[in-house]
């Protein structure tokens, strides 16, 4: 049994937490495999993305809807938004932003990196001590355990750093994916352990208070593993049966021939987009180049920089 510390935490590398990166390895590979068309994926990402953050919104106690969040990605250019609304935006751009620059990069996690993630989220000032930080981001990365521990660690021990806020413990949850994609653990964007963590909000917290008050972060790598491979399992069910919601018009998904033609615009690597290239190139009018762009962006196919007039768009 390897037994490694940091600080007064400990964990060792039982034979369940083997066994479940085993599991998530071969469920990993099966997701990877599994044939499905542009829209298939695009649509099943869509649902995720909803459930990834109302789950998360829930586990903190923001009392976000599955109504509010389909409608705040279904309709775009939406005016007098609530504050919770402001959030939910907020935290779909640090999603975003993690998908963008942090799949499967060797860059090394600096505190300026989690910084700028925090600001993006909450437009707020990390409160931490940078050196502590610092300290603690040496050992998630010095470390060569699996991806999988790193990502629980990175969750945990971010938490505890930080003073108890709703967002806090909603940025460990970003903390979290950043750890995961960088090592390609992104799953297609279709896994969503945060629903598992929701589902059971009470053991999610137990585990966690527990671990670490005893100090002991052995339990707590077993529940995200057994979390992630559950969720595993679950998407490939999803994947299999296609989800459906009768809430969303049906030709949500469709893409008409000109949108098709957007998204060719980025053929080009690093190609940016703004909405008056989409006007000259189509010649169509404001209004409908921004319903366009809306409408990719909302189906997570395109991701916006900016806001106002220096708004452009990038490919995701």
């Amino acid at each position: 049994m390897i037994i490694l510390t940091m600080k007064s935490f400990f964990y060792a590398k039982s034979q369940v937490l083997n066994e479940q990166i085993s599991i998530i390895e071969d469920l990993k590979k099966a997701i990877l495999l599994k044939p499905l068309s542009p829209k298939e994926k695009t649509k099943l990402r869509w649902f995720a993305l909803i459930k990834r953050i109302h789950s998360s919104f829930l586990i903190v106690n923001k009392p976000v809807t599955l109504e509010i969040i389909k409608k705040l990605f279904s309709t775009g250019g939406k005016t007098n938004l609530t504050y919770l609304e402001k959030e939910v935006l907020s935290y779909k751009e640090a999603l975003d932003f993690l998908y963008q620059n942090w799949l499967v990069n060797n860059k090394t996690v600096t505190p300026e990196e989690l910084i700028h993630l925090y600001k993006i989220a909450f437009n707020k000032k990390l409160a931490i001590s940078y050196d502590n930080l610092e300290e603690s981001l040496k050992y998630f990365q010095i470390s060569t355990e699996h991806p999988i521990i790193q990502a629980s660690l990175a969750l945990i021990i971010i938490q505890t750093l930080l003073p108890t806020t709703s967002e806090n413990e909603l940025f460990s949850f970003l903390v979290f994916l950043l750890f995961l994609y960088k090592n390609g653990y992104d799953f297609r964007r279709l896994a969503v352990p945060e629903e598992y963590f929701f589902e059971n909000t009470k053991k999610y917290k137990e585990v966690f208070s527990t671990s670490v008050k005893k100090q002991n972060l052995t339990d707590w790598l077993e529940y995200i593993s057994q979390a992630i491979s559950y969720q595993l399992q679950k998407t490939i069910r999803d994947i299999d049966f296609k989800e459906k919601d009768d809430q969303i018009n049906i030709n949500f998904f469709e893409l008409n021939e000109r949108q098709k033609n957007i998204l060719s615009l980025f053929d080009k690597p690093d190609n940016k987009i703004s909405n008056k290239t989409v006007m000259k190139r189509f010649k169509i009018s404001s209004v409908t180049a921004s319903r366009d762009l809306s409408k990719l962006a909302n189906l997570g196919l395109l991701l916006t920089i900016g806001k106002g007039r220096s708004t452009y768009y990038i490919k995701v």
